[in-house]
This record gives structure tokens, sequence and C-alpha cells, in this order.
């Protein structure tokens, strides 16, 4: 059963806050390595770094404390539809943690709801309306958002679940003018960045924009990180997320030769000056 914005604004209605704000760091010490039930009465403040406008994100708010130079992001799961409309990026949003479950989702914590399995917990999504009861705009404020700026060989893993803007790169050779995903498919494009690092890009195959092409050239790539090094990956909000309109890389920066040498020093691996 699917709901409409006017429940989506009943929930709201009915959200309250008088307790004190749980920061980011505090909450990350909380987990215990398993899905960690949170007890402590509190909120969350940050700012909402995605969207699901275009489709290539499905059940999944990310958060991330700061709209500008970020320290930390999260993931909330949730099966809230459209969210976009009522949480642009940028929006500053509190979310009430009591109740909630802390775990990991794709190297970086995420909260939702639990599911057992065979006795096992696992981190499930946040039904719609009960979304609707915990996250709500602070205040009204509308913030926007500013993506880090990085290169591709300088990510680390305090950008994960935060929004960020690579430089420099370029889709595989031997992807550009395909379509950005098949069809009911998560496909993993592979980018490059113009020093030879790789990482890849997560497309939907229900995003509104999978059957475009994917663009020639170089340039940035926005969205929000996932991963862990060395397979960090890339979550577009929008296709235009990918801005590549510089030329290609090695048009860019072409190889270097030069048929003249000069060795200085030798020296054997042992340091053994007899060798």
């Amino acid at each position: 059963m699917g709901y409409g914005f006017i429940d989506i604004i009943e929930g709201f209605m009915h959200w309250e806050v008088n307790e004190a704000s749980v920061g980011f760091p505090e909450l990350f010490r909380m987990y215990t390595g398993t899905p960690t039930e949170i007890t402590v009465e509190g909120y969350l403040t940050g700012v909402v770094a995605s969207s699901d406008r275009e489709g290539n994100i499905f059940g999944t708010i990310y958060i991330q404390d700061l709209a500008e130079n970020p320290r930390s992001g999260i993931a909330l799961k949730t099966d809230l539809v459209g969210s976009d409309a009522l949480f642009p990026p940028g929006t500053r949003v509190r979310l009430w943690l009591p109740g909630l479950y802390l775990g990991l989702q794709d190297s970086g914590y995420a909260l939702g709801t639990p599911r057992e399995v065979f006795g096992n917990i696992f981190m499930d999504r946040l039904p719609a309306l009960a979304t609707a009861e915990r996250l709500a705009p602070d205040c009204g404020d509308f913030e926007g958002i500013q993506p880090t700026a990085v290169r591709a060989e300088s990510l680390d893993s305090t950008l994960v679940h935060t929004l960020v803007r690579i430089q420099d790169v370029e889709v595989d050779p031997e992807f550009k003018s395909r379509p950005f995903a098949e069809t009911e498919e998560e496909t993993l494009v592979p980018l490059l960045s113009c020093t030879g690092t790789r990482l890849g890009l997560v497309n939907s195959g229900y995003s509104e924009f999978r059957d475009e092409e994917l663009p020639a050239g170089s340039g940035t790539a926005t969205g929000i990180l996932l991963g862990e090094a060395p397979e960090y990956r890339l979550l577009l909000r929008f296709a235009s997320d990918l801005e590549m309109e510089a030329p290609a890389c090695p048009d860019r920066y072409p190889p270097v030769s030069s048929d003249r040498l000069f060795i200085s020093e030798l020296a054997d691996p042992d340091n053994e000056t007899g060798a």
C-alpha cells in the first residue's frame, strides 16, 4: 500500500523533539559490530546529500553532518518514495533515534529497522510513515549543499556516505557510448582518473536515465561515495552529475617520452656495498 503526500505531512505534524542532539561520532561509537539498537534519547541533525528524483537512488536517504566539508555521513534505510519532494539535497533535517538500529552498509554506517532471519538480526528499511514520524526538516531551514571536491587518488573513508565531486575522471573507453545501465539491472561502470586510479559508477536499471548514453570526454563526477579503498564506488543522483565536457584524459595529458636518460646512482636493495 502506498502513501500519499498528505499522509507524510500528517506524520510530520506528530513529530516533536524535546531531547538533546546526538553527534555523528557519538552515534558511531554505539555500534557493537552487529546491528545495534539505539536506546539513547536524542536526535541526529544533518544535511540531506542524496536525491531519489531520477530513480538512481532507492530505499536510502544519505545524510551528512555538514553542508560543506563534512566529516561524517550515514545512510537511512527507508521505504519512503519521492523523498526528494520533501527533503531535496541541502535540506537540514532532524532524525529521532531511539528504537532505530545502527549497522553497516556499503562500508559506511547505516540506520534502519531490525529484521530477524534464523535468529540473526539484519538491517531493513524503515516504513514510509515511520520515517515521517522520525525525520523532519529542522525548522524548515534549507542550507544548500556543496560537494567535496576531491581527486580519485585522495579518497578516504571519512567521505563514505557523503556527497563528493571527483575531478579529472572519464568513463572507461570500452564503456563510452553504452547506456548508463542495463534495464532492470544494477550496472557497475568503470571510471578512470587521468592519473590511472580506478573506481566504479553504480547505476540503477530503474533510473530515468538508464537508456542514455554514457558521455565521452573527461571531467567531474558527483555523487554519494560508497565502499572502501581500493574499490570505491560512486552513486549518482542525476544524469547531470556526470560532467564530461573536457577532452579525454589521453588528449589532455599525452604521455611524455624522451631518448635521453641519465642514471645518477645504482643501489643494492639490501644496501650491501660489496654486492
